[in-house]
């Protein structure tokens, strides 16, 4: 062979492996590898997210930013909790209780040097708000600093936050203020009366506000009580900022008159003028703060203006007491955690976000069957109520989950009325915090008869027959409701169903709280469908104290401690039933139930508002679909399909026998 031919043959092969190693379905192999890989990688790292380890000297560092934290937001979705796939985060997989439990445990850490909180926005309620003060409190009365930085604006819920505090710094700019409370409505009566549309609605509750703005005409004593529900919880922000600061709380509580005449001194300079009343102890601008950090709390001599930061959410991965444990079987004794977050209602369009028989049932079945191995529950809720015939129900599955013998505790959130204090009520010990707003026992249906309406333009509805009094539905722009020539006997209907709901409610209230009210008149003066501050529904016997969930684990290792002397074996439940030794208590793991809703305080991104559209116009079903594909990845098959049902019947009880 000649030299050419030789030559050509080896650039042939050359050639040949080139077309090879660029040819578009190789990277598309290599890719399609990559990716699932990486994805793989990734969802393990959601079950079990990356533990950091506490670097020596750290600063604990929580940024207050302009995304939600609520336990309520649309980042506790499946949706949400899928998309962190394509996202680079790793620490942010904790609930809002977790990280404020490991925010107080760094006062007992000895490699955190103090923690540093900056204020960028007011998007965390007021119960969170109190829960990191009490955090950040216990690390102050540790002796560590505690330096907040206010950062853009700050009302009553930051300035809490701000008061935990051993420095206080604000921003060039800031808006500052607190801001006293006010409540009302568009009051639609006027115009239901002037194009006779008839409210047929109905409430056996004095001052249930849902169908305030239906049947008034302006402000009277029954929204205001809401009011003063809303201004009893303001004055004890501001009573809590004064003890904080250790002045009279007079001084934080100020008047418009006073803030204009602040403002007019200070040209519109509130950072500067507030700094001058002694609440700030400086302004600064971000990186002098971090300086101020470097130097004063981490202690730095090089890189004087580097904080150690390290961020709550990274500190939670890497405690060593977490608030729940991950590894531990539910086939041992345990507590049982499950969270109740969103309104009551019979649909699961949104689960796990809401409270529903198809969602929040199946937790609740899970442990009934599973008894044996759970010596109590703890509760988180979170809800502005709904359904009251699903509020039953529920509160029917943790009357039977009592009835054998476990404990249950409550943590109310921001919101536990209505049903949702129907739910708390159902429970051995109930806490809040001052701030929650509870209570709102009560009943209302809302509806609307457009007969009167339609007549005018000589437009007539008629029906027979046992549907006449639901028929005909009529839907205008500005209401939607029935065309019915029978409206009074729909109202007097109504009026009846929800008087049976409204004594069922107080029923249910009375039974769960028989401590503290002596008869069910006593439950129903307290009722009437009207709010309460945490701090009024403690006084009136409503609740039972202060605290939050790592507050309620505790109480529910005292109760398990007296619970087990009454306790046997129950022949349903899988297992059997074995006793905790006192010195063991404070080992006994804590399992998320439902940690499927592992909550991101992240921001919102292109992806979850992409899925949350998704899930809006399929009604729900990228949820349900998520939903069922997480529990097939992440339960039992048969505590899946096993435990879904609310009644107990003969399939449930083969399925319980069959897990013994």
């Amino acid at each position: 062979m000649s030299l050419k031919g030789a030559i050509c043959k080896l650039w042939g092969a050359v050639k040949f492996l080139v077309s090879i190693v660029f040819n578009v379905y190789f990277f598309l192999g290599v890719g399609l590898y990559l990716a699932i890989t990486a994805a793989y990688e990734k969802y393990n790292e959601i079950q079990s997210p990356y533990k950091y380890s506490v670097p020596e000297n750290a600063v604990v560092s929580l940024s207050l930013g302009d995304e939600p934290m609520n336990e309520t937001s649309i980042y506790g979705t499946p949706a949400a909790r899928w998309e962190n796939l394509l996202k680079n985060s790793r620490g942010n997989r904790y609930s809002f209780s977790e990280q404020v439990y490991a925010l107080s445990n760094a006062a007992s850490d000895d490699k955190v040097k103090g923690v540093v909180v900056k204020l960028n926005a007011r998007q965390y309620n007021s119960a969170q708000a109190y829960e990191i003060t009490q955090a950040l409190l216990n690390v102050r009365n540790a002796g560590k600093p505690v330096y907040v930085l206010v950062n853009g604006a700050a009302a009553n819920n930051d300035l809490l936050i701000l008061s935990a505090a051993t420095k206080r710094y604000v921003v060039p700019g800031s808006f500052v203020r607190p801001v006293r409370p006010s409540y009302g409505a568009v009051f639609n009566k006027g115009f239901y009366d002037k194009f006779k549309i008839d409210f047929i609605g109905q409430r056996v509750s004095l001052y249930k506000d849902m169908i305030l703005d239906d049947v008034k005409y302006q402000v009277d004593q029954d929204v205001k009580s809401t009011y003063d529900t809303y201004y009893t919880r303001y004055l004890d922000t501001m009573k809590g900022i004064g003890e904080n600061y250790n002045r009279p709380y007079a001084e934080f509580d100020l008047s418009d008159e006073q803030l204009l005449t602040l403002f007019k001194e200070y040209k519109g300079d509130f950072a500067a003028g507030f700094t001058a009343k002694g609440w700030f102890d400086k302004v600064v601008t971000e990186s002098e703060f971090d300086s101020l950090v470097a130097k004063e709390v981490a202690g730095r001599k090089t890189n004087a203006k580097v904080p150690n930061y390290f961020s709550l959410a990274a500190y939670t991965s890497a405690t060593n007491k977490p608030l729940f444990d991950s590894n531990a079987s539910s086939r041992k004794p345990h507590i049982a955690y499950v969270t109740m977050v969103g309104d009551v209602t019979r649909s699961s369009a949104g689960a796990p976000d809401v409270i529903s028989i198809n969602n929040t049932l199946r937790y609740l079945r899970s442990i009934y069957y599973n008894a044996n191995n759970v010596q109590a529950v703890v509760l988180r809720i979170d809800s502005p109520g709904g359904s009251s015939n699903v509020g039953i129900t529920l509160r029917q599955a943790l009357d039977d989950i009592r009835a054998k013998g476990i404990p249950v505790v409550v943590s109310q959130g921001y919101l536990a009325a209505s049903a949702g204090y129907m739910l708390s009520s159902g429970s051995d010990y109930i806490y809040t915090t001052p701030l929650t707003i509870t209570g709102s026992i009560g009943v209302v249906i809302t509806g609307y008869n457009l007969n009167r309406f339609l007549g005018q333009f000589d437009i007539k509805a008629d029906a027979i027959g046992p549907g006449r009094y639901y028929s005909l539905v009529a839907r205008l722009p500005i209401v939607q409701g029935y065309a019915n020539p029978h409206g009074d006997a729909v109202a007097e209907l109504w009026k009846a169903g929800i008087t049976n709901s409204y004594h069922e409610f107080i029923s249910q209230v009375y039974e769960g709280r028989k401590d503290h009210f002596a008869s069910l008149e006593e439950v129903n003066r307290v009722s009437q469908g009207h709010t309460w501050s945490g701090s009024d529904a403690k006084a009136l016997g409503l609740v039972d104290g202060f605290g939050g969930v790592s507050d309620a684990i505790n109480k529910a290792r005292e109760f398990v401690l007296f619970a087990q002397e009454k306790r046997e074996t129950d022949e349903f439940s899988r297992g059997e039933f074995t006793k905790v030794a006192v010195e063991e208590l404070d080992k006994l793991p804590v399992i998320y139930y439902n940690a499927g809703r592992r909550y991101s305080i992240t921001g919102s991104s292109l992806v979850s508002r992409v899925l949350s559209s998704i899930d809006y116009f399929t009604d729900g079903y990228l949820t349900s679909a998520l939903v069922t594909l997480d529990g097939y990845l992440n339960s039992n098959k048969d505590e899946l399909l096993g435990t879904y049902q609310a009644r107990l019947d003969t399939s449930d009880l083969d399925n319980a026998q069959g897990q013994k």
